[in-house]
């Protein structure tokens, strides 16, 4: 008797699309990695107000974070995707931040 649930499948692949998702972010791969995303995706991300609609509007939103922080990377876990991401701001007056770096 299988003990396993019937989305075992389908789960295995939308953690390993989540995790290739991650990986060619972190490559700042963004022609690689649009197709990943579906066009009419629904993104709601931490910091933002409202939820971001489209792979269009979640690609851009994705390029000016790393214009914020150019040295981020999303972490993949073992049972979920994006669950960490590490980087620091861009600008020289970011909290943190002293004037002079």
């Amino acid at each position: 008797m299988p003990t396993t649930a019937p989305t075992t499948r389908r789960t295995d692949y939308v953690l390993a699309l989540m995790a290739k998702g991650d990986e060619l972010f972190n490559a700042r791969d963004w022609e690689a990695l649009e197709p990943i995303h579906h066009p009419d995706m629904i993104a709601h991300i931490p910091g933002s107000a409202e939820p971001i609609y489209g792979r269009e509007a979640h690609g851009a939103a994705m390029q000016q974070l790393v214009q914020m922080f150019p040295d981020i990377r999303v972490h993949t876990g073992t049972r979920s995707s994006s669950v960490a991401a590490t980087g620091s701001p861009s600008s020289p007056t970011s909290p943190g931040r002293s004037p002079g770096r």
